[in-house]
C-alpha cells in the first residue's frame, strides 16, 4: 500500500510544482503542403541556341577534349528552374514541399518562432524533392531543415529581436523577406502609436569582400579572424502606418578592411593590395489603399566604394524604382506595374568602374514581378541569371511595364490574366553572352595490371560570360509575355492553382545567345559574328504550373 501512496504523492507533487510553468507555455503551429507540377516547352525547332541537332563547334584540343558535334543534343534551353538544357524542346517536373511554422510563447513577453522545411535530402539550399526519385517506405526523401528561428522579447525599452528571420521591408523591391531576404542583426524596436522606429546592429558578420575584386571567395583563411570582421554593421528604419497610408524609410551602413595579414604565405602577402570597403543601401516606400484604389511605390539604392591603396577605387551605385497602382471594383481587381532595375555599364568591351551595381540574390525582387511573369522572370531569370537565394527567378537589368486583371467568378473561384513587356535598361552585355557549355569531371581508373586511365564525364550547363572583344548588343527588347490562370478553393484549406504562360523572346536574345549552326561558334571572332546569328528566328516558349496547396 505504501508504494501506491508514494506514487500518488509523487504525481501530486509534479502537478503542484509544474502547474504554473506548464500553463505559461503556449504552442501554436501552422504549415502548408504544396504539390507542384511544372512544364516548359519551346514551340518549334528554332531554339535559343539555333536549330535542333546541329553543332558546328570547333571542339577542344586533346584526347579528353570536346569534339565537333558534342553540343548537338543540347537543343532546348528550358530555364534554370528546369535545370537549363534538354535534348528535345520541353521538360517537366513535379515536387512536393512541406513547410511548418511553429510558435512557442514562453511567457506573455517572450516568444520563439521558426520555419521547418522538407526539401531534398542532403541539399540545404532551398532544394526540392522530385517525385519518385527515392521510392521506399524507409528511404528518406529529406533530412529536414530549420531555415528560420528567432526570438522576440517585449521589454520596457521596446521590442528586442534576435535570430535568423525574414528581412521584409517596403514593397519587397530590395528587401523581399516574404520570399527571399533574411536578417540576423540584434534589433530594438520602439512603437509610438502609428510611428515605429528601430535600430539594429550585428556584432559579427564576415563578408567575402574579395569576390567583388575578382579574387578568391574570402581574403582570410580563418572565417573568425577579427581583422576581417566588419568594423561597422548598423541599420535604422522608421515606418508610419495610419488608416489607408503606410510609408517608411531604412538606411544601412557596412564597413570592413582587409590587409596583407589576411594571407598566410609570404609571397601572397607581398602582392596583396589592402582595401577598405564601404557599403550603404536603403529605400523609401509608400503604400496607399482605401478599399477601392491602391498605390505602391518604392525607390531603393545601393552604394559601394572600395578603396585600394595605390590604385583607382572601385565604385558601384544602383537606383531601382517601381510604381504599382490599380483599383478594386466589386469582384474585379486591375493592377498596373512599372519597374526599373539598373544594369551594368559596358564601354569598349569592359565594365566601367563607376557603373550601376547589379544586386545579386540577397536583394532580389521576386515578389514584385511574380504576379506578372512566369517564364521571362521566374524560369529564365530575365536572361542574366537573375535568381534569388531561394532559386526563384526575377527580372533584373531591365525596365518593365505590365498589367493584370483578377476577377472573382464566385466566392471560391478567381480567374486572372496578365501582360508584360520588358527591355534591357542598359547596354551591359556583348554578342554571345549566353552559350551552352560543358564542365568535366575526371576519374582515374586503375585496371588489374596497374595501368591507369582517365574517364571523363561531361555535364552540360548554360554559361553567362561576356567577351571583352565583342560589340555591345544594340537591341534591348526582351519580348512580351501573357499569362492566364485560376485560383480555385476546392475545400476549406485546400486550393488548386493553374497557371499558363506564353513568352515571345525579344531581339536581345538573338544577339546574346550563340547559334550552334555558326561555324566555330565556340571560338568567337568578328569573322563569325562572335558565334551569333542575329537575323534568325527564336520560337516562343510556353509554360504551365499546377499547384495543389493545403494550409493548416
Amino acid at each position: 500500500m505504501s508504494r501506491y501512496v508514494s506514487c500518488a504523492l509523487l504525481c501530486v507533487g509534479i502537478f503542484w510544482f509544474t502547474g504554473d510553468l506548464a500553463c505559461a507555455w503556449e504552442f501554436k503551429m501552422g504549415g502548408a503542403f504544396t504539390s507542384t507540377y511544372e512544364y516548359y516547352s519551346q514551340q518549334g525547332s528554332n531554339g535559343f541556341f539555333g536549330r535542333a541537332n546541329v553543332d558546328r563547334s570547333a571542339g577542344t584540343a586533346g584526347t579528353l577534349g570536346l569534339k565537333p558535334g558534342d553540343f548537338a543534343s543540347l537543343n532546348g534551353w528550358v530555364g534554370k528552374r528546369a535545370k537549363d538544357l534538354v535534348t528535345g524542346t520541353d521538360s517537366s517536373q513535379q515536387y512536393p514541399i512541406l513547410q511548418i511554422f511553429p510558435e512557442i510563447r514562453i511567457n506573455p513577453a517572450i516568444r520563439f518562432r521558426g520555419k521547418y522545411r522538407l526539401g531534398n535530402y542532403g541539399d540545404p539550399n532551398a532544394s526540392d524533392y522530385f517525385t519518385n526519385t527515392r521510392p521506399g517506405v524507409d528511404v528518406a526523401t529529406s533530412d529536414g531543415q530549420w531555415t528560420l528561428w528567432w526570438i522576440t522579447a517585449q521589454t520596457p525599452w521596446g521590442t528586442i529581436v534576435f535570430g535568423k528571420r525574414p528581412e521584409e521591408f517596403g514593397t519587397g523591391l530590395q528587401y523581399d523577406g516574404s520570399h527571399n531576404a533574411t536578417g540576423e542583426g540584434m534589433l530594438l524596436v520602439s512603437d509610438n502609436g502609428p510611428l515605429r522606429i528601430a535600430l539594429a546592429f550585428q556584432p559579427f558578420w564576415q563578408e567575402a569582400a574579395n569576390q567583388r575584386l575578382g579574387l578568391s571567395s574570402s581574403p582570410y583563411y580563418n572565417l573568425l579572424d577579427k581583422s576581417g570582421v566588419r568594423q561597422q554593421s548598423t541599420r535604422a528604419f522608421m515606418t508610419y502606418r495610419s488608416g489607408a497610408m503606410d510609408f517608411g524609410a531604412t538606411y544601412m551602413v557596412f564597413r570592413w578592411h582587409a590587409g596583407p595579414e589576411s594571407q598566410n604565405l609570404q609571397a601572397a602577402r607581398s602582392t596583396f593590395v589592402p582595401y577598405d570597403d564601404l557599403i550603404r543601401h536603403g529605400c523609401v516606400y509608400m503604400k496607399y489603399f482605401d478599399g477601392g484604389v491602391f498605390l505602391n511605390t518604392e525607390t531603393a539604392y545601393w552604394n559601394e566604394s572600395i578603396n585600394l591603396i595605390g590604385r583607382a577605387p572601385f565604385y558601384n551605385e544602383s537606383w531601382r524604382c517601381m510604381v504599382e497602382t490599380g483599383a478594386v471594383m466589386g469582384p474585379a481587381k486591375v493592377s498596373f506595374l512599372y519597374a526599373f532595375m539598373p544594369g551594368a555599364d559596358r564601354r569598349n568591351g569592359a565594365l566601367i568602374d563607376r557603373q550601376s551595381y547589379v544586386q545579386a540574390g540577397p536583394n532580389a525582387a521576386f515578389g514584385i514581378f511574380q504576379p506578372y511573369t512566369y517564364l521571362l522572370g521566374y524560369a529564365y531569370g530575365s536572361g542574366v541569371n537573375a535568381f534569388d537565394l531561394d532559386r526563384q527567378g526575377y527580372i533584373n537589368e531591365a525596365w518593365v511595364a505590365a498589367a493584370r486583371l483578377d476577377y472573382a467568378v464566385a466566392a471560391n473561384l478567381n480567374v486572372f490574366g496578365s501582360f508584360l513587356w520588358a527591355e534591357r535598361s542598359s547596354h551591359g552585355h556583348g554578342f554571345g553572352y549566353i552559350r551552352p557549355a560543358q564542365k568535366f569531371t575526371v576519374t582515374r581508373i586503375v585496371n588489374a595490371a596497374g595501368n591507369g586511365t582517365d574517364q571523363v564525364a561531361w555535364s552540360p550547363y548554360v554559361n553567362y560570360r561576356d567577351n571583352a572583344n565583342a560589340p555591345t548588343i544594340p537591341d534591348n527588347a526582351l519580348g512580351w509575355e501573357v499569362t492566364a490562370g485560376l485560383d480555385w478553393k476546392l475545400l476549406e484549406n485546400l486550393q488548386l492553382t493553374i497557371l499558363g504562360a506564353f513568352w515571345q523572346p525579344g531581339k536581345w536574345f538573338n544577339y546574346a545567345c550563340i547559334d550552334r549552326s555558326v561555324q566555330n561558334w565556340d571560338t568567337p571572332t568578328a569573322a563569325n559574328r562572335w558565334g551569333t546569328n542575329p537575323d534568325r528566328t527564336i520560337d516562343p516558349v510556353v509554360g504551365v504550373q499546377v499547384e495543389v496547396n493545403s494550409h493548416f
